[in-house]
């Protein structure tokens, strides 16, 4: 039996999979590519669409099968997401600049940006948030809510379009939010303590 055409209990089928990426509402539409574009930009993939497309051939194709406890959005961010950190789908370019470390790391745009801002306040502030979400991915691992939150708030979604994103109602995303604030400011007090040593 073909693999797409397995359902069971755990999974919908990969053509209702199907079926659901060709009715998504405008709202969800927007959501998915708000969240390809963020991926696609902390990779360096070529474009957030391409995420998209290799996304909705994995799903069609049973390769990446959605689980009945996911809404559709955030089963198909999820695909996205792992899609973005895998080694095989990144870019050639990318993989070399993976590889090679360094300021080679940088697309060769981004470089002239760095050498201006000279390690200035906003630069370094940046280099932190970014340190600071990269600890909170990977604190936050496997759990799919928490993961739509960080994407979201990256995005600068906020209220009824964060809620849509994630899938969850006023009540549930406050609790989200209360178990980031929480995460964040342990976050700050390792960072404070870390900085403290190393100026003392």
């Amino acid at each position: 039996m073909d693999q797409a055409d397995i359902s069971d209990d755990e999974h919908y089928e990969a053509e209702k999979a199907r079926e659901a990426f060709q009715t998504l509402c405008d709202t969800d539409r927007v959501s998915l590519g708000r969240i390809a574009r963020i991926l696609a930009a902390r990779e360096n993939l070529a474009s957030a669409d391409e995420l998209i497309s290799e996304a909705y051939v994995r799903t069609v194709s049973g390769t990446r099968r959605w689980k009945r406890s996911q809404s559709f959005v955030q089963f198909f961010a999820g695909v996205m997401k792992s899609l973005a950190s895998d080694a095989s789908f990144l870019p050639d370019s990318r993989k070399v600049e993976k590889i090679a470390g360094g300021y080679s790391a940088l697309a060769g745009d981004q470089v002239l940006d760095v050498e201006a801002a000279d390690n200035t306040l906003e630069l370094q502030q940046k280099a932190l948030v970014e340190e600071m979400y990269d600890h909170l991915d990977r604190h936050f691992e496997g759990d799919e809510e928490m993961q739509m939150l960080l994407m979201g708030l990256q995005e600068g979604l906020r209220g009824e379009e964060l809620e849509g994103t994630i899938g969850v109602d006023t009540k549930r995303l406050a609790a989200l939010r209360t178990r980031f604030k929480r995460q964040v400011d342990k976050f700050i007090a390792a960072y404070r303590a870390r900085e403290g040593q190393s100026h003392g």
